[in-house]
């Protein structure tokens, strides 16, 4: 009688104890959470948020939902850096974000806009006057093209003969 009660104990404790270490391990670990907005305010959706554990050097990155909020979930506690870049801005970056167990970090960026870094040209050459047996197109400009200009200043003729050369 006394080892029955007793097996069904031991079956009691090992599923309580089997039931209670998930949450306790999930205790171990906290969140960051943000906004991801401009300089105006405005939320930016779909910017990439990279998180960074500065002592591990483990990332993850996600991305901001329609609302311009992120979250990230299940990281080990310690100091992370949060940052965040989207096409027409620079980067923003927030470091010593710290993540306690089972505590919330909030990381609100702000994107600041930049110029591309790319430029595009579009328009079109001169018929005729454009040799393109070279590895660039080069505009061909003769003496005759030169005079008929009526300028005297190199400057001032490249601009009236080949409108795309600023100066």
């Amino acid at each position: 009688m006394f080892w029955p009660r007793l097996a069904t104990l031991l079956v009691y404790g090992v599923l309580a104890n089997l039931l209670v270490m998930p949450a306790s391990a999930q205790d171990q670990t906290g969140t960051i959470t943000g906004v991801v907005r401009d300089t105006t305010g405005a939320v930016v959706p779909r910017a990439a948020v990279t998180i960074t554990n500065q002592e591990t050097g483990a990332t993850r990155v996600v991305s901001s939902s329609s609302d311009g909020t992120y979250t990230v979930a299940e990281l080990p506690p310690g100091p992370y850096t949060v940052s965040t870049e989207f096409p027409g801005f620079g980067r923003a970056t927030q470091r010593d974000v710290r993540v306690s167990a089972a505590g919330t970090a909030t990381a609100e960026l702000t994107l600041e806009p930049r110029l591309e870094d790319v430029i595009t040209v579009t328009g079109t050459r001169v018929t005729g006057r454009t040799a393109i047996e070279t590895t660039a197109p080069v505009d061909i400009l003769d003496s005759e093209a030169l005079q008929s200009t009526g300028a005297t200043e190199t400057g001032k003729i490249l601009q009236l003969l080949a409108p795309s050369v600023n100066f």
